[in-house]
């Protein structure tokens, strides 16, 4: 029992994880987005 509540915990504390770095990445790809717009950059490497 106390295996699986360790499992659990674990597991939730990585999808906090994932969703910290989904919305970094995602805010990342947006400035990057102004950035290309403003300078006319090309941001292929993403």
């Amino acid at each position: 029992m106390n295996a699986e509540i360790e499992l659990l915990t674990e597991l939730s504390g990585r999808t906090v994880r994932w969703e910290e770095w989904r919305r970094g990445r995602a805010a990342l790809v947006q400035a990057l987005e102004v950035l290309s717009m403003r300078k006319q950059l090309p941001y292929q490497f993403l």
